[in-house]
């Protein structure tokens, strides 16, 4: 009877060690999740970089921007936001333009109203995490400026045209020596007179107009 009880007693306090063992045990290992902290060789969080060589420019038609960025390694997005300069930020408009094997992205952003827009490009990883912000501004075209452009367009037509029929190479007779034949001989007189005022007008006229219109204001301008 006093074998038993000793066995007993003797189970018992087995039990209670190896219990006490498995709750202190493993104390130096803690278990992790695998999931990325973010960190690398201890050095701190990674980061994005950001989106380079930002550009954003009016194109030929009313209230479009094309925007474009290079695209940094290790993002799979790039967010552009734009908002109307002055604009609460509550109204800023975003795209996200996901990454697949592009070096160069780009966006066309058509805008309800005219006016000053700031863009923004932040770049974007596989966690989550968002690079620094990069940012322009730019102004797209008012309506009334493309009407003005088209005309402009048909205006240079003309005086193109009439540059290469009529123009010459000489001093004296530089606005008959072409047209209609080439080879002449042609009258040098004072009807003549009206046709290089006429042309003169139209240049000056051309000239005024497409002063803060870059296509043809540096063509017809490139004299000064």
């Amino acid at each position: 009877m006093k074998n038993i009880r000793f066995n007993m007693l003797l189970g018992i306090c087995f039990f209670l060690l190896f219990a006490l063992l498995g709750a202190c045990g493993g104390g130096d290992s803690p278990i992790t999740d695998g999931i990325d902290d973010g960190k690398q060789d201890g050095q701190g969080p990674k980061t994005v970089p950001p989106v380079t060589n930002l550009v954003a420019e009016k194109t030929e038609r009313a209230n479009e921007l094309q925007v474009s960025w290079t695209n940094p390694v290790g993002a799979i997005s790039v967010e552009i936001s734009y908002l109307l300069e002055g604009d609460k930020p509550e109204n800023t408009a975003k795209k996200n333009i996901r990454i697949a094997t592009e070096k160069v992205g780009s966006l066309l952003i058509v805008v309800s109203e005219p006016g000053t827009y700031i863009v923004t490009a932040v770049a974007v990883d596989n966690y989550g995490k968002r690079s620094e912000e990069l940012t322009v501004t730019a102004t797209p075209l008012r309506e009334e400026e493309v009407v003005r452009t088209r005309f402009l367009e048909r205006a240079d037509i003309l005086m193109t045209s009439l540059m290469n029929l009529c123009f010459g190479k000489s001093a004296r007779d530089c606005w008959n020596t072409r047209y209609p034949l080439a080879t002449g001989p042609y009258w040098d007189g004072d009807a003549v007179v009206w046709d290089q005022g006429a042309g003169l007008s139209g240049y000056v006229a051309l000239r005024g107009a497409s002063i803060g219109v870059s296509a043809y204001e540096k063509k017809v301008c490139r004299f000064d």
